[in-house]
């Protein structure tokens, strides 16, 4: 049978196209995958901004001290394993979880904080400048346990 010619006129096309095939399944597959992986992540971190946003909104209201303010972000930053960063709507950083937000640069221009200050909320995936990984970003305004946007003492907007 394997010698037979009818055999090896058939056997190298259809290896070619079973190869195929599988190889378009597990492009396929793959890209499924990262698609559903993507969207649940950014679904995890639009619940954990709820309760992070929950827990600022009184002390970013009241104008509480910007130092008290980062180190609660760090602390809860640890406690969720997600990377928090405030800021005010002009882009400047006044906590992050994993860097100290004096020598941070302005966030205004960040498509994520951007896309978030103009529609209401952002998500890009791109590499972080400041932890030098790749990281999934999604960003919104601050809102207090009734969804409206907190104001601080001088009527800014923060964005998380």
């Amino acid at each position: 049978m394997l010698t037979s010619p009818f055999f090896r006129r058939l056997f190298l096309p259809y290896l070619l196209l079973i190869c195929a095939a599988t190889a378009g399944v597990g492009v396929f597959a793959a890209r499924t995958v990262h698609a559903t992986y993507v969207d649940r992540q950014t679904a995890a971190l639009r619940s954990n901004l709820r309760l992070v946003a929950a827990d600022l909104a009184p002390r970013l209201a009241t104008g509480g001290e910007p130092s008290a303010i980062d180190a609660r972000v760090k602390q809860m930053g640890a406690a969720i394993g997600n990377r928090i960063t405030i800021m005010r709507d002009d882009g400047v950083v006044i906590a992050d979880s994993d860097a100290d937000p004096a020598s941070m640069e302005n966030h205004g221009q960040r498509p994520e904080f951007a896309a978030a200050i103009h529609r209401g909320e952002g998500d890009e995936q791109r590499p972080s400048a400041t932890v030098h990984t790749d990281l999934l970003y999604l960003a919104r305004a601050v809102e207090d346990l009734d969804g409206n946007p907190v104001k601080g003492p001088a009527g800014q907007t923060y964005y998380a």
